[in-house]
C-alpha cells in the first residue's frame, strides 16, 4: 500500500517517507488477531541464534539481541532444573550412599574434639545457581566466533555439541536435498508423476 501511495502521488517528496515508514511499523506490530506466522517471529529469531552463521544476530538492535539471548537463557535454566529433578529422582531411587568408614587409627582426642578440628576439604567456592550457570553457558556460546557462510552448520554443531549441549538440541536441521526432489516427483494431488531421473534415496 505504501508503494502504491508513493507511485500514485503526482509530486512525491522526501518528507512523505518518515510518516509512511512509521505507519508501516505500526501496522506490522503483532496483535492477538495476527496469524501464527507473525507470532512465530520469536521462534525464527531463536533459530537464527543457534544457527552458527547468524548467531551474532547482527540484523537485530542491541536490545532485541539481548532480549533474545535472555529468552534462550531462561530456557536453559528450565532445562537445568529439569535435569536436577531427574538427578534427584535417580538418587532417591538408587542405593543410599555408603557411610564413611572410620579410620582405624582413631585417637581419644579426635573422638573427643570430633569434626571441629578435622581439616575440611574446600569444594571450590560457593555453588552457582541455575541462573548463573545458564548465563555462563550463553556467554560462552556468544563468545565463540560465528561460522563462515560456506561452512556446514551441522558440521559446526557436531564439533561444538559438547561445549554447548543445551543449545545443540535446539538446532533445526536444514531441508535435505532429497526432499526437494521428492516434492517434484509427487503432484499436488498426491499422485505419482512420471518423471525420469527422479530417484529417491
Amino acid at each position: 500500500m505504501a508503494t502504491q501511495v508513493m507511485s500514485e502521488e503526482k509530486s512525491p517528496t522526501l518528507s512523505m517517507i518518515a510518516p509512511l515508514y512509521t505507519l508501516l511499523l505500526k501496522e506490522m506490530t503483532s496483535t492477538p488477531e495476527d496469524s501464527n506466522i507473525v507470532k512465530e517471529k520469536d521462534m525464527l529469531i531463536v533459530t537464527s541464534a543457534v544457527e552458527p552463521h547468524f548467531k551474532a544476530l547482527l540484523f537485530l538492535s542491541d536490545e532485541e539481541r539481548n532480549n533474545n539471548f535472555s529468552r534462550l537463557q531462561t530456557e536453559v535454566v528450565v532445562e537445568l532444573s529439569d535435569e536436577d529433578d531427574d538427578d534427584d529422582g535417580e538418587a532417591e531411587a538408587g542405593m543410599k550412599p555408603p557411610l564413611p568408614k572410620k579410620s582405624k587409627e582413631s585417637s581419644t582426642s579426635e573422638s573427643l574434639l570430633g569434626e571441629d578440628y578435622r581439616p575440611k576439604i574446600k569444594g571450590g567456592g560457593p555453588q552457582q545457581t541455575r541462573a548463573e550457570k545458564a548465563e555462563d553457558k550463553i556467554k560462552r556460546y556468544r563468545a565463540v566466533r560465528p561460522a563462515g557462510l560456506q561452512d556446514n552448520p551441522l558440521a559446526w554443531w557436531r564439533a561444538n555439541e559438547k561445549e554447548h549441549p543445551f543449545l545443540a538440541h535446539k538446532v533445526i536441521p536444514p531441508c535435505p536435498r532429497d526432499q526437494l526432489v521428492s516434492e517434484r516427483v509427487f503432484s499436488s494431488a498426491g499422485d505419482l508423476s512420471p518423471q525420469k531421473g527422479a530417484a529417491s534415496t
